[in-house]
């Protein structure tokens, strides 16, 4: 763990993300759309370094497939996970988290706004937020998180979905002291 811990402190230090704590919905989602961005320019998977970014901490984003299986194509810091599929995964709740993550970026549109009056456009939507528990690095128990997915083209057809989430309670402390 220490390892995994120092490789990530190290990734930042070579590049050069700023130091500046930010902690917030917003760069959440503007993180999963330059890795989706990168996978529809690219037309393949990132690399492990350009997963994580700086949001609430040192933070990251998942890649789950869209298969029948819908599989983990790739987790920085859950690496058990992939390969896996998900369909069978459970927050403590027993919410089926990967499968609600798969059904909002396939999801229709039927509100053309969101919660924070956002405009969706009509019809497929392919990205929106999904709450759930998660385990928390260092927490006795699952933690409320908020994740922002987006459904993302790859090549030949083939699409992915890239996710990212924050922690309720530190976005709650974050605004409380800022």
């Amino acid at each position: 763990m220490k390892l995994k811990i120092l490789s990530i402190g190290l990734v930042f230090f070579y590049t050069g993300i700023s130091n500046a704590y930010t902690c917030d919905k917003k760069t959440a989602k503007k993180e999963v759309e330059r890795i989706c961005s990168f996978i529809e320019k690219n037309g393949k998977l990132p690399d492990t370094e350009t997963l994580f970014f700086n949001n609430c901490g040192i933070n990251y984003a998942w890649i789950q497939g869209t298969d029948k299986k819908n599989k983990m194509q790739f987790h920085p810091i859950q690496g058990h996970l992939t390969g896996k599929s998900l369909l069978k995964e459970v927050d403590s709740n027993g919410k089926k988290l990967f499968i609600d993550f798969h059904l909002e970026a396939h999801r229709v549109a039927k509100k053309y706004t969101t919660s924070d009056g956002e405009k969706i456009p009509k019809g497929k939507h392919n990205s929106g937020w999904v709450e759930y528990t998660w385990e928390k690095p260092g927490a006795s128990k699952d933690t409320d998180k908020i994740s922002y997915v987006k459904l993302c083209d790859g090549p030949k057809n083939v699409s992915w979905i890239v996710g990212s989430g924050i922690w309720k309670e530190d976005l709650e402390e974050y605004f409380l002291n800022k």
